[in-house]
């Protein structure tokens, strides 16, 4: 399939699907690539959490909250006459005027499109055989730049911003990690003419740590033979958001709507959290009696979004 192909397909989706009304009194958490087993050594949710999940899920699902998006790995559900949870290829939440579409991702991909029952039935009998986790395409770096391009083109020329996962990387307005760092540090060279001396004590020292994870990502990505620079050399439109995964290895990324502005939020048990968190958010909050934090990586007015994809389409 062609890359106009992929939008029209994915254009014909979105139309089909199940839509909510949002408003400012509306929250919503939309999660991600939880790759539940059955709590054995091969179940990649196990230390995240998987029972507290399960139950989370089903109080929702008794409250009529929980909407239940499918998988690359979810076919086999479809045929489950006692699965729980309703499931839906996608969801459209509408704020005001304008839509933003929830989907896992994998429609974007030319293999998954063709393959995706040969793909499963890998992961099952040889990937969980060998006791091997399930990474991709996250650990490919070439199939999760494709479907991420393919979505963000959709969402472009669709006047939309999509909510996806799959590729197991939080994307937040577009950015990447990579694209963020780099922003960071051109905001931070910046502020640093103006500051007082302490300040630019403290600036001088984060862009030094930014550099270095900076160029580690550059080294790695050089290694790999990939670009990094995902969309080409148009201004870059704040369409498309990942909600990441909830198999990471240093917690669990989010996005979150409320109260009118969507957030990529990031949760991790204090002490196991990544590098650089505390320059890039401050404190983060502790949810009340555990070791778990909570920390926004980015935070927008939807309003914003939207007028920012019309400037600058």
């Amino acid at each position: 399939m062609t890359d106009s192909q992929f939008s029209e397909a994915l254009f014909n989706q979105m139309r089909a699907a199940p839509e909510l009304a949002l408003d400012p009194a509306s929250k919503v958490v939309i999660m991600s690539d939880f790759h539940m087993g059955d709590g054995s050594s091969n179940d990649d949710l196990r230390r995240n959490g998987e029972r507290a999940l399960f139950c989370l899920f089903d109080r929702f699902a008794r409250e009529g909250r929980l909407y239940k998006i499918s998988g690359n790995h979810d076919d086999d559900l479809l045929e489950m006459s006692r699965y729980p949870y309703a499931l839906h290829p996608g969801i459209k939440l509408a704020w005001r005027d304008r839509k933003l579409y929830v989907f896992h991702g994998h429609q974007a991909s030319g293999f998954l499109t063709k393959h995706n029952d040969l793909s499963g039935a890998f992961v099952r009998y040889v990937f969980h055989t060998l006791g091997i986790r399930n990474k991709s395409p996250s650990r490919d770096s070439v199939r999760r730049y494709s479907v991420e391009r393919r979505i963000y083109a959709f969402s472009r020329s669709s006047g939309i911003a999509s909510v996806i996962g799959h590729t197991h990387r939080p994307l937040f307005e577009s950015l990447s990690k990579y694209d963020h760092l780099r922003y960071e540090i051109e905001r931070l060279c910046i502020e640093y003419s103006a500051a007082d001396p302490a300040r630019r004590e403290a600036i001088a020292a984060a862009v030094e740590l930014y550099k270095e994870e900076f160029r580690r990502m550059g080294r790695k990505e050089k290694r790999r033979g990939n670009s990094r620079g995902l969309y080409g050399s148009d201004l870059l439109l704040p369409c498309l958001f990942n909600s990441g995964c909830a198999v990471g290895k240093k917690g669990v990324t989010a996005i979150e709507i409320e109260e009118g502005r969507i957030s990529l939020a990031y949760w991790f048990e204090e002490g196991k959290e990544r590098r650089y968190l505390k320059l890039e958010t401050g404190d983060a909050a502790a949810l009340e009696g555990t070791r778990y934090r909570r920390a926004l990586i980015g935070n927008e007015g939807l309003n914003d979004v939207f007028s920012r994809m019309d400037l600058m389409a």
